[in-house]
């Protein structure tokens, strides 16, 4: 096992190495496209709506959904998830400078609340239903 303290130290950090260089680069485009037109870390300068980011990754993200690749608004020909990245990160950054105005909705239930709510049952009858429906697609082709 190495010793060196500087090694110790070092593992005990966040790793980059797991984020992919390209996908880096990308959301790079769409940040300069950004710092370009509105200025660089303009969001650390003017508190910004929470709901206005959320929004932009909708659209963006439903753009690549229906094959929109690239962003047709990005000078630099920037990509709609490198757009959805970027948005993300502004809005981790804001929220961890308190320069957000943090305008979603009441918390919503979580996933386990839903799921009493809509009771054990009446989910296991849906899950059955989904499973018959794909295995019959799958015995048909259709």
């Amino acid at each position: 096992m190495d010793t060196n303290p500087k090694d110790l130290i070092g593992r005990t950090k966040p790793g980059l190495r797991s984020i992919s260089p390209v996908a880096m680069l990308e959301e790079g485009v769409i940040m300069q496209d950004g710092a370009d037109k509105y200025g660089p870390f303009n969001w650390q300068e003017t508190p910004i709506q929470a709901s206005i980011y959320y929004d932009a990754m909708m659209r963006h993200m439903l753009a690549w959904f229906t094959g929109q690749d690239v962003d047709p608004h990005s000078p630099s020909g920037g990509l709609n998830l490198a757009a959805v990245r970027a948005c993300a990160g502004i809005l981790i950054d804001a929220f961890a400078t308190g320069r957000v105005i943090d305008d979603r909705p009441i918390k919503a239930a979580s996933a386990s609340d839903a799921i009493e709510r809509l009771g054990a049952d009446r989910l296991a009858r849906l899950t059955a239903s989904k499973l018959q429906l794909n295995a019959k697609t799958l015995d048909t082709g259709r």
